[in-house]
């Protein structure tokens, strides 16, 4: 990890923690991408017949991300959990994190990140599709 700046008394995350921090760092990529996504639907399939359709189930598919992204933000605010700033390296993205006064930076390779992302964006599909049916 980075440079620790710590207050005296103050504890760093615990394992749930590190979990939300990560979920969250995966979800506000997501929703990068399916915002991506819905302004390529407009512009390459706009004379189609289906975009419609498609454009309505990307929508299905952001409005719970940016739901599930707003339940975490707020979860995380009563943890006294808020991100500073983040920085891309090569092959590392950086998240600085301030949890009740412990600062750290969070390390996410681009890989376990992409990872990440495909596991989710199959669990919301999965969930879109079981509600259409």
């Amino acid at each position: 990890m980075g440079n620790v700046k710590q207050i005296k008394g103050a504890s760093g995350p615990t394992i749930v923690e590190f979990t939300m921090i990560r979920d969250y760092i995966v979800l506000l990529h997501m929703q990068t991408i399916v915002e991506r996504c819905i302004e390529g639907i407009r512009f390459e399939y706009a004379n189609n017949i289906l975009c419609p359709m498609l454009s309505e189930v990307v929508h299905y598919l952001m409005s719970d991300i940016t739901n599930d992204l707003y339940t975490l933000k707020g979860e995380l605010k009563a943890r006294k959990i808020k991100f500073l700033n983040d920085e891309q390296g090569e092959s590392v993205l950086y998240y600085s994190y301030l949890c009740r006064g412990y600062q750290e930076r969070f390390g996410f390779w681009r890989e376990a990140a992409r990872s990440q992302i495909s596991i989710r964006l199959g669990q919301y599909i999965s969930s879109l599709t079981n509600r259409f049916k």
